[in-house]
């Protein structure tokens, strides 16, 4: 597998040295390149993307010994024999499932996207480095839930709510499963002289309005 992993991703990667000097690129320190960190995400797309369906020739089903298939392939037979057990995600599962971003813990807690985040487990850490290369923390959020976001620290994960969650935790009256509010006295004062105004535009006709009208009616009988 690791050598399937070098000629089929590893040499394709900015920067790859090779195995030893003799394969070396040229100028090989002077294209971009990765963290530990981003060739993990490259290698992991990678083995969804082409190991899981890539037939192998050592990998065979015991009923089509002729026959070479891919992991997947392998792992979908084996299921309709055996079938599987489901297992629930824990809740650092559910976390580590979300997406990641890298940021800093300054004195006032966590800035992110435009959003303050504090908590008083925040304390021993503020204005440190992590013990990362690139001395940022990890940062786990939910694009849908704003309101909170997961910290990675020495102990764990640990939840770290928005400065403002308390304030905005209530569902808005229009929004799909929200109660519809009783509007406020400024609210239907404005309702009430809005709909005083638009009244005029859908009054009755005048009494000068039907007697021309009865006129008109007349000059045509007449006629």
């Amino acid at each position: 597998m690791f050598r399937t992993i070098g000629d089929r991703f590893s040499q394709y990667v900015a920067g790859y040295t090779g195995s030893d000097v003799t394969q070396r690129g040229s100028h090989v320190e002077d294209e971009a390149c990765w963290t530990l960190s981003q060739v993990q995400d490259l290698l992991e797309e990678w083995l969804v993307a082409d190991w899981q369906h890539r037939r192998h020739a050592s990998l065979r089903h015991p009923l089509a010994p002729k026959l070479a298939v891919s992991p997947n392939e392998m792992g979908a037979a084996l299921v309709g024999v055996s079938g599987y057990v489901p297992v629930l995600l824990s809740e650092d599962d559910y976390v580590e499932l979300m997406p990641v971003k890298r940021v800093g813990i300054n004195d006032y807690g966590i800035r992110f996207d435009y959003r303050t985040y504090d908590h008083e487990v925040l304390n021993p850490h503020r204005g440190r480095r992590s013990t990362a290369p690139d001395g940022m923390w990890e940062v786990h959020h939910n694009p849908y839930d704003p309101q909170q976001i997961w910290v990675r620290l020495p102990g764990g994960w640990e939840d770290v709510p928005w400065i403002h969650k308390g304030r905005v935790s209530l569902p808005s009256p229009t929004s799909p499963g929200g109660t519809s509010a009783r509007p406020s006295s400024a609210a239907a004062t404005a309702m009430s002289g809005l709909a005083a105004r638009s009244s005029k535009f859908l009054s009755t006709p005048t009494r000068t309005d039907s007697a021309t009208s009865k006129n008109s009616l007349k000059r045509l009988d007449t006629t």
